[in-house]
């Protein structure tokens, strides 16, 4: 399902399932990896009740024949810019400034960190997450940010159709 004409039907960005039974759209791999968002099944459509929300996954992967050695910012809270029905998912540090550095054999996973959605009926505030209103929403991300400067690798997630339903009206 497509909700909104935008560039982001390739084919590796297309949802693929989860072992566990949810979703994931990956991205475009870079340097042997690739970055994901994850949704968990049955989660997609949320709402309408105040306190429904989904917690997305970051995760990346090798899709390299070798092992994949990098390096990571750690304690990445994620949040997400509503932008005309788009939601770009984008990280805000909230770490140590310590780098980690990983290995990821080829074909596993890492978890990097999770984007909250949220249902905000009333006016869009704070709180933990992304607040949004009824609504269907393309989310992902342009660019996961791998290491410690701005010539580290950016990975780009698929995207993924999140709907958050209206409350019915009693008659």
């Amino acid at each position: 399902m497509v909700l909104s004409n935008t560039p982001f039907s390739l084919a590796a960005d297309h949802p693929v399932p989860d072992p566990a039974g949810g979703i994931t759209a990956w991205g475009k791999p870079v340097n042997g990896l690739q970055a994901g968002l994850r949704c968990p099944k049955g989660r997609q459509s949320i709402g309408p009740k105040k306190d429904d929300w989904v917690d997305l996954e970051i995760v990346i992967r090798n899709v390299s024949d070798e092992p994949n050695r990098f390096k990571y910012l750690p304690d990445v809270c994620y949040i997400g810019e509503n932008k005309h029905g788009t939601v770009e998912v984008g990280g805000i540090y909230s770490g140590n400034g310590r780098f980690s550095t990983a290995n990821i054999q080829p074909g596993d996973e890492m978890r990097l960190g999770a984007v909250c959605i949220r249902y905000a009926p009333a006016p869009v505030g704070s709180g933990g997450g992304t607040h949004l209103r009824p609504g269907k929403y393309q989310v992902g991300s342009d660019g996961v940010t791998m290491g410690p400067d701005a010539k580290s690798p950016k990975l780009g997630t698929g995207y993924l159709d999140i709907e958050l339903r209206e409350q019915k009206k009693n008659r």
